[in-house]
């Protein structure tokens, strides 16, 4: 990895240098901003993690990252601190403060999918003949429809990867995090048969209805 922004970053000064021969004063100042820039986000530091960062790394180990990305990012938002010979005796504290967080979660992450894949919510549309709808069923209504369900707050982002465009039955992904990924189920009708059911109901009603007021009688 090291290797790879190095070289990146060996391009990067080339193509600068090629800039700066040939533009203008003006076109001078701005390509020195960009490449300073670059070059920020491009150098390399050490920083060791206090908590666990999705798709970087784990509480209590040291990583590599670009420097623009720690000290922007990282270190402001408490992520991380440098990984200097002060900070790394603290490293096996939090490291074992993050195991026993990560087991409490996954147990959370292992109920809740339980919960997940028994639900079923559904919905009516207006569709066309061949069944696609006009319109769609968006993933922000499928999670709420599933947080209304649960009681839960899932994110929007980690519910479906698509608007449901056509009737039937729809397995739909909840990406709680990398190990648990459960599925539940969405069915969309047509207008037109709930309306059809909801009249068949109405009548079947009445008819119970008046046959009870007769015996009474």
């Amino acid at each position: 990895m090291r290797g790879v922004f190095k070289a990146l970053l060996t391009h990067l000064q080339l193509a600068t240098c090629f800039c700066l021969s040939k533009s203008s004063p003006v076109g001078n100042i701005l390509s020195c901003k960009i490449y300073k820039i670059i070059t920020e986000c491009v150098q390399l530091m050490k920083v060791l993690l206090k908590e666990d960062v999705e798709n970087l790394g784990y509480a209590g180990e040291v990583y590599t990252v670009a420097n623009g990305f720690g000290r922007n990012y990282l270190l402001p938002q408490g992520f991380a601190v440098k990984a200097d010979a002060g900070m790394m005796k603290q490293a096996a504290a939090w490291r074992k403060r993050a195991e026993t967080r990560r087991e409490e979660i996954r147990a959370e992450f292992e109920a809740l999918s339980a919960k997940i894949v028994e639900v079923k919510v559904t919905f009516s549309a207006r569709a066309g003949e061949t069944g696609k709808l006009y319109g769609s069923i968006t993933t922000a209504q499928l999670t709420d429809a599933l947080n209304a369900e649960l009681g839960t707050e899932i994110n929007r982002r980690k519910v479906g990867n698509e608007p449901l465009r056509e009737l039937g039955e729809h397995k739909i992904i909840v990406r709680l995090n990398g190990e648990f990924q459960p599925e539940f189920t969405a069915v969309i009708e047509s207008d037109e048969e709930v309306i059809k059911s909801t009249v068949a109901d109405d009548v079947v009603d009445a008819v119970e209805t008046a046959v009870s007021t007769e015996e009474e009688e």
